[in-house]
């Protein structure tokens, strides 16, 4: 059967897909308090922190839903999907560790993978039928989570921007619901002689209401016929470097480059989306103080940018290695945020796959006053054991590597942050009062000798593990 009719099947079973989910046991939130920002929710009155999560997007938009539903968590008013393309490709990227007497090692690490089928091109249309349904799914979900008055934008390209065109008409009730097809124009990458340069993506923006939805217009130069001024009667008119020109509601074809690899705002993920796109999305369609939802993280370009601009944001993607990059990235931007993960608890073991760290803590007397405690804990690791299957290295590519984190751990240290509890034994969500990001170590005042360290470390790859240490 033709990819063209299994659409009507495709989008009944992706209804019923999302129907019939159930709500993942026992989601819970982890704070982070990063050390430039120093707030986080309910703590001198600091702003609402948004929130990372890590996990499949359909389980975590089954539990939102459940929320706003119950009326615990308010509706988004902006989705954004950055989805696959269907290109059938792995994605890596490369990881540095950092230069000893030595020097550093690069490895490649998976980022994602975009493979539905066979390498070979056998059984494409069932590959495709696959990720239709993948994405179909998360589409119903979408709809149904977006406020009466929100957007959902789906970023695409050639590959498959017409078969979920056609879905999304459906899903969200016709194609009346489907306000533009903007074009995203941009120059990088290389050409081929079989056909055109393909330099173009596509965005889908559709309302949940196409009535009442909300849009801001935006506006951009129009230049004259031969950049000369027109002067016609009530028409105003500029002029620049370029010649003369009026402004005019923004059209649906946007020329915006790609983060270059000297920007200040490139993190090395694949894919990365410029700042400049989603501000412009972000700004179109929403107001100071919504709630913006990215159901594929990835480089956390939308939280970026709802941090800058004061709206608030939940980014979701299972990598490790993009949630790594979206931790970091709002850390440094000083943003107050938590991470949501799995049910385990710190007195938990270990979840499967994780990296074993061995850590110490050397106290040292603090000046007198500092942060009101008499010592800090000066927390490095000693010891890291990679998990089983990270990386695929040759023998001589796993021997460099044994040996250079026999001789520094630390290097593969991507964050680390840490709560004091003033006795051992304790249970529950992990709620550090600091955190460090690039830094083999962390300080953090001790008041009680028989306090507990508890610390949350964050590996280069995004594997997360949490050891408990006892002060004595």
């Amino acid at each position: 059967m033709s990819i063209l009719h299994q659409l009507p099947l495709i989008a009944s079973c992706a209804r019923e897909t999302w129907e019939r989910g159930t709500i993942p046991a026992n989601l819970w939130f982890e704070a982070i308090m990063d050390r430039y920002a120093g707030v986080r929710s309910g703590v001198g009155g600091g702003p609402e922190p948004g929130k990372i999560i890590r996990g499949d997007n359909l389980s975590v938009a089954k539990t939102l839903f459940a929320a706003v539903s119950a009326g615990t968590q308010g509706a988004p008013t902006l989705i954004y999907m950055d989805p696959p393309f269907f290109t059938r490709s792995k994605y890596k990227q490369n990881v540095n560790i950092p230069g000893d007497e030595r020097g550093g090692v690069t490895l490649p690490v998976k980022a994602f993978s975009d493979m539905w089928g066979g390498a070979d091109g056998a059984g494409t249309g069932d590959a495709f039928a696959r990720y239709l349904e993948m994405l179909s799914v998360r589409i119903v979900a979408a709809h149904d989570l977006l406020s009466d008055e929100g957007s959902l934008w789906i970023h695409l390209d050639h590959h498959a921007a017409h078969y979920v065109k056609i879905l999304a008409d459906h899903i969200f009730g016709g194609p009346e619901y489907l306000l533009n097809e903007v074009i995203w124009q941009y120059s990088s990458g290389g050409a081929t002689k079989k056909h055109f340069a393909r330099k173009h993506d596509t965005l889908l923006f559709y309302a949940k209401n196409p009535v009442r939805h909300r849009f801001y217009p935006m506006r951009e130069k129009s230049y004259n016929r031969g950049r000369k001024p027109y002067r016609f009667k009530g028409v105003k008119e500029y002029r620049d470097e370029g010649g003369w020109y009026t402004l005019v509601n923004m059209r649906d074809v946007w020329r915006i480059d790609m983060v270059g690899r000297t920007s200040g705002e490139r993190t090395g993920y694949a894919t990365q989306k410029p700042e400049a796109l989603m501000e412009r999305i972000v700004s179109s369609c929403t107001e100071r103080g919504d709630l913006c939802l990215d159901m594929f993280g990835g480089s956390g370009t939308l939280a970026a940018v709802c941090e800058s601009t004061d709206r608030r944001w939940i980014v979701v993607d299972e990598s490790p290695l993009a949630s790594l990059h979206i931790e970091r990235r709002m850390a440094g931007k000083g943003a107050a945020f938590e991470i949501m993960s799995g049910a385990r608890t710190v007195a938990e073991p270990a979840a499967e796959g994780a990296p074993s760290w061995g850590l110490e803590a050397a106290l040292e007397h603090a000046a007198d006053g500092a942060d009101g405690a008499g010592a800090m804990a000066v927390v490095k690791p000693v010891s890291y054991t990679m998990p089983e299957g990270a990386l695929d290295v040759g023998v001589r590519d796993a021997s460099a590597l044994a040996e250079k984190i026999r001789r520094s751990p630390g290097s593969f240290v991507a964050g680390m942050s840490a709560e004091v509890r003033p006795a051992p034994g304790g249970d529950g969500p992990f709620r550090p009062s600091c955190a460090v990001y690039g830094e083999g170590s962390l300080r953090l005042p001790v008041r009680d000798s028989d306090a507990e360290i508890i610390v949350r470390v964050v590996d280069v790859f995004g594997n997360v593990s949490i050891v408990k240490m006892n002060e004595e």
